[in-house]
């Protein structure tokens, strides 16, 4: 059997709307190996958990994610463990990421890390779109291979392409690439220092200068990641690396404590 004739494709549509005052699930679509589920999590809104029943992801794979917090409601999304991403001997994995806040709305957008492998090929497309008066909270952690374990990355392809259209207009654009031995492009010091995880945290919405206070503040009183936050058009946008996963994952968990007022989905800790 041809490898394209065994690949995974995994879809996710939800959205929320707000009824008798609280944020209740609207559409739910899910296909393929992604499957979505509405625990009791300690999060604000609603708390959507996104399972992908194949364990990972490889080359040829194919995830869409499509996620709108309706008029009013409060949509809290998260993976339910850490997404690995395998060796390919051929196309990359692809996964897109649809996320939409509408009027007076709020969306968090906060999967675990994913943990790329030698080898791994993976594009990733991320379109957000915003309403003027809503409000977008994005994570997005990577681990390059498993430093514990004293892996190395010698060949990676990986790219990450990010858009952001507040009230219809492109705010925000982002492109990341690594392509080729990632242990040792991560080494430069004008890219990771070494660092073998890296994070993005996005914030969008009416508190985005606060909020780029608050990080930067928060950078300062900590030796356990590099990072740095800036003010991109109303979005507040940071990027840390550290050596050590654990207390990325660890930092990321305080800086969304400060800025959405709530503690990352219990998943976190499984």
């Amino acid at each position: 059997m041809e490898a394209s004739g065994i690949r995974a494709r995994g879809i996710i549509d939800i959205s929320s709307s707000v009824r008798n005052g609280k944020s209740v699930r609207n559409q739910v679509h899910e296909s393929g190996a992604l499957r979505v589920r509405f625990p009791h999590e300690d999060v604000p809104g609603l708390g959507a958990v996104v399972v992908n029943t194949g364990g990972g992801m490889t080359g040829g794979d194919d995830f869409s994610i499509r996620a709108k917090a309706g008029p009013g409601s409060v949509l809290t999304v998260t993976t339910s463990a850490a997404e690995k991403i395998y060796r390919s001997i051929g196309p990359p994995a692809n996964v897109h990421v649809c996320l939409e806040a509408t009027e007076r709305s709020s969306l968090a957008w906060l999967p675990q890390e994913a943990i790329v492998f030698d080898g791994a090929r993976i594009k990733r497309r991320y379109d957000i779109s915003m309403a003027c008066d809503s409000a977008l909270l994005v994570c997005d952690i990577n681990c390059v291979g498993r430093a514990a374990m004293g892996e190395t990355v010698g060949n990676l392809k990986l790219q990450d392409q990010w858009r952001i259209r507040i009230g219809g207009q492109l705010c925000y654009a982002d492109f990341t690439r690594i392509d080729g031995h990632a242990t040792n492009i991560l080494q430069r010091a004008t890219i990771a220092d070494g660092a073998a995880s890296f994070a993005t945290l996005i914030y969008a919405g009416p508190e985005a200068e606060a909020a780029c206070v608050y990080l930067r503040a928060l950078v300062a009183a900590s030796s356990q990641v590099q990072a740095g936050a800036g003010l991109f058009n109303g979005i507040c946008v940071a990027r840390f690396v550290s050596s050590e996963l654990s207390q990325l994952r660890e930092f990321i968990c305080r800086a969304t404590q400060g800025i959405y007022g709530a503690g990352m989905p219990r998943s976190w800790a499984t």
